[in-house]
């Protein structure tokens, strides 16, 4: 059963691969990053990181059975 918050968890997943990479590729051309970049990582990998936690640590919902 797939959970209704699943496009979310992508959504970050993916916001926060594009944001990693992107600062590693301007690491790699020797770019000087600026400090907003790494808090955009930082952040979205925290977001990301709580929303999995969240996600791991609840008990699955039961559906009911609505008459």
């Amino acid at each position: 059963m797939t959970r209704p918050d699943s496009p979310a968890i992508v959504g970050l997943l993916a916001l926060a691969a594009i944001l990693s990479i992107g600062a590693l590729v301007l690491i790699g051309l020797e770019r000087e990053v600026p400090p907003e970049v790494w808090a955009l990582v930082a952040g979205a990998v925290g977001a990301v990181g709580g929303w999995i936690g969240k996600t791991a640590t609840t008990e699955p919902v039961e559906p009911k059975d609505i008459p």
